[in-house]
C-alpha cells in the first residue's frame, strides 16, 4: 500500500508527524498491506526534522499473515480480529484517507494505540532511536541520559507544555498545579511499600534554544523558563517536608533526547502535547498519566468506551482534569494577555494556586 496523504503542514509538530506516519503504518496492519512512503511525501513529512530520528523510521515494510503465528493467544488471528471489530465500532475506519491531517484527534488514534500495534510502534522507535544515536560522533550526545536512567533512585518525568500555547489554542492547554499534586501523591502512595527514600523528578518544557521544536519557538524560551522555573520551586517547597527525598531537575536538550527519556522513566507525566503521548504510547514506563482534554479530543470523549473495550495500556491512566477544572485554557491566557512580560505574573499566580 504506497501511504500518500494530504502533504504536512510547515508549522506541523513532531508529535503531529509521528502521528501521520503511524496512522499510515497501522492501516497496512490492520489490512495485511505492504506500507511504502514515496520519497515526495517523505520528504515533506520530515520538513525540518531531519536530524532528529524520523528519518531512521522505516519507509517501506511488509506485512506477512502474522497473526496466526503468533505465540500469545491474546494475539491470535481470532483475537485480533475480534479486537478489529471492536475498533470499527468505535467508529475507526480502516481505509486509508487522503485529507487525514490530525489522526491522533479523532478516532484513528486507535489505530496505532492499541496492545495489538504497540509491540510494532514500539520496536520500530527503539530501533530508529538507536540508529539515530549510532550516527552520532559525539559521545556526549549517545550517553547524556545513561546516567540517569541507570540510578537507582526512582525517576518522574513531567512534560511541561509552553512555547507556542502562551498565543492560544483551541486543544493544548497548561495543566495547573493541581493536576501533578494529586498524580504525585498517587506515585508516592504506591512507592511507600517500597521503602523508596530517593525520587529524581524532571521537569522537560522547551527551555534551550537546541530543544525548541520550532526556531520561531525561541521567542518564547524567557518566559518558559521564567514559569517553569516557578513552577519547580513551588513543587520544592510543597514536598520540603516529606519523607522521601525529592530532587526536581530542568531538563531540555534535543527532541530525541527529550523524547528518549520519556520513554525509560518508570513514571511519565504528560500535558497536553502529542510529542509526550507519542513517547507515552512507545515507552516502557511503569505508569504513564494522560489528561482527559488534549488534542485527544476522541479519546477523551470516549475514554470509557475504550477502557472497557481494553484498548488503552493497563499502564496509562487518563485523569479527570475537565471536571476538577485542574487547567487553564490557553486562549484564555492570550486573551487576558498573560503571555506580555507585564502581565506574565498573573499566568504564573494562576496555574500555581489551582
Amino acid at each position: 500500500m504506497v501511504f500518500n496523504v494530504i502533504p504536512v503542514r510547515e508549522t506541523s509538530g513532531f508529535g503531529n508527524r509521528l502521528s501521520v506516519y503511524w496512522y499510515g503504518r497501522s492501516i497496512s496492519f490492520w489490512e495485511q498491506k505492504g506500507f511504502e512512503m514515496p520519497q515526495q511525501m517523505r520528504d515533506n513529512w520530515i520538513g525540518s526534522y531531519q536530524t532528529t530520528f524520523l528519518p531512521y523510521l522505516p519507509m517501506r515494510t511488509l506485512y506477512t499473515s502474522n497473526w496466526n503465528n503468533s505465540t500469545d493467544e491474546n494475539l491470535s488471528d481470532s483475537a485480533t480480529l475480534l479486537f478489529k471489530e471492536k475498533l470499527k465500532k468505535l467508529g475507526v475506519s480502516f481505509e486509508l484517507i487522503y485529507e487525514m491531517r490530525y489522526p491522533h484527534s479523532s478516532a484513528f488514534l486507535l489505530t496505532f494505540y492499541n496492545r495489538y500495534f504497540l509491540p510494532i510502534l514500539r520496536q520500530d522507535t527503539r530501533k530508529a532511536i538507536a540508529e539515530y544515536f549510532q550516527s552520532k560522533n559525539n559521545s556526549d550526545v549517545k550517553t547524556i541520559h545513561n546516567e540517569s536512567l541507570s540510578s537507582k533512585n526512582s525517576i518522574i518525568a513531567i512534560h511541561f507544555r509552553c512555547g507556542d500555547i502562551l498565543f492560544g489554542h483551541e486543544l493544548y492547554h497548561f495543566m495547573t498545579l493541581n493536576y501533578y499534586l494529586h498524580i504525585f501523591d498517587q506515585i508516592l502512595a504506591e512507592m511507600n511499600s517500597n521503602s523508596t527514600t530517593e525520587l529524581n523528578i524532571y521537569i522537560i518544557s522547551q527551555l534551550s534554544t537546541n530543544g525548541v521544536h520550532r526556531h520561531s519557538d525561541q521567542v518564547n524560551l524567557p518566559s518558559c523558563r521564567r514559569l517553569v522555573s516557578a513552577f519547580r520551586d513551588k513543587l520544592h517547597e510543597h514536598y520540603a517536608n516529606h519523607h522521601v527525598n525529592l530532587t526536581f531537575q530542568l531538563i531540555n536538550n534535543n527532541i530525541v533526547s527529550d523524547f528518549n527519556l520519556m520513554m525509560h522513566v518508570p513514571y511519565l507525566i504528560c500535558g497536553t502535547s502529542t510529542f509526550c503521548l507519542h513517547a507515552a504510547i512507545a515507552g516502557n514506563n511503569l505508569r504513564s498519566f494522560l489528561p482527559d482534554i488534549g488534542p485527544w479530543s476522541f479519546l477523551s470523549q470516549h475514554v470509557n468506551e475504550t477502557i472497557q473495550s481494553e484498548i488503552l495500556p493497563p499502564t496509562h491512566s487518563i485523569i479527570n482534569v475537565s471536571l476538577n477544572k485542574w487547567f487553564l485554557e490557553s486562549t484564555l491566557v492570550f486573551k487576558k494577555k498573560w503571555h506580555k512580560s507585564n502581565k506574565f505574573s498573573n499566568l504564573i499566580d494562576y496555574i500555581l494556586s489551582h
